[in-house]
């Protein structure tokens, strides 16, 4: 399907940018920045099958290892949330593949549950006993209860409604709960740059300016980008 408006405001002002690897061009949106491909997928749920969690080395989409080592995934993901989130409480983690990050959660005291597009990795996760639903992340399903954490590691990038998905988070959030989350940033708006040569499953390409304008959006305030990776 092909892009005729911005992926987060709407917008129609869309200039083209530079264009991936792939031959898949990148827009720009006049009114708020973000930068998005000029197509996507009508089925993109279908992408996520066990193999994306194991993909080959020189496949450009997708993790090397993710399920077979997933402590060493986790780890790092976990010390930063509870930087944060320092007491137990409720925790979602949208994206959740098969879990793990909910497992440590869980084992800490928190109870933990999670959001998944992946119906292989969810079949995974709940093998394990573990609280994880279907969703694309438009909106939350009924029934889940107010979260103090919510995580969301390398997910934005991959959602073709990036502001319903902020606004769920929004209205998931309680009073003084914390979005714990790491997105790609883009450094140069030419083919040079290392996100229009990998993961070429994404989206939607952020840097620190729109990043911080569409996070403003949505707390209706200026946002602290904590980290932002390179």
């Amino acid at each position: 399907m092909r892009v005729t408006s911005c992926l987060y405001c709407g917008g129609s002002a869309l200039s083209p940018v530079t264009q991936r690897s792939d031959g898949i061009g990148i827009l720009k949106c006049a009114a708020c920045g973000i930068m998005m491909v000029d197509r996507i997928s009508d089925t993109y749920e279908d992408l996520y099958t066990a193999e994306y969690f194991e993909k080959q080395k020189d496949t450009k989409s997708g993790y090397t290892s993710y399920l077979s080592s997933p402590v060493a995934n986790m780890i790092g993901k976990y010390g930063f949330a509870r930087l944060f989130a320092r007491e137990p409480g409720h925790h979602l983690d949208l994206g959740c593949a098969d879990g793990s990050l909910i497992e440590i959660f869980a084992n800490d005291g928190f109870e933990s549950r999670g959001l998944e597009i992946s119906k292989a990795a969810i079949e995974i996760a709940r093998t394990k006993g573990l609280d994880v639903r279907f969703s694309k992340l438009h909106g939350f399903p009924a029934g889940l209860p107010s979260s103090n954490a919510i995580t969301a590691f390398d997910l934005l990038e991959h959602a073709d409604r990036p502001r319903q998905v902020l606004k769920a988070v929004y209205d998931n959030l309680s009073h003084g709960g914390y979005l714990i989350f790491s997105t790609l940033s883009v450094k140069r708006e030419d083919p040079s740059d290392f996100w229009f040569n990998h993961s070429l499953e994404h989206y939607v390409y952020y840097n620190q300016d729109n990043l911080t304008l569409v996070l403003t959006d949505i707390w209706g305030r200026q946002f602290l980008i904590y980290r932002s990776r390179s």
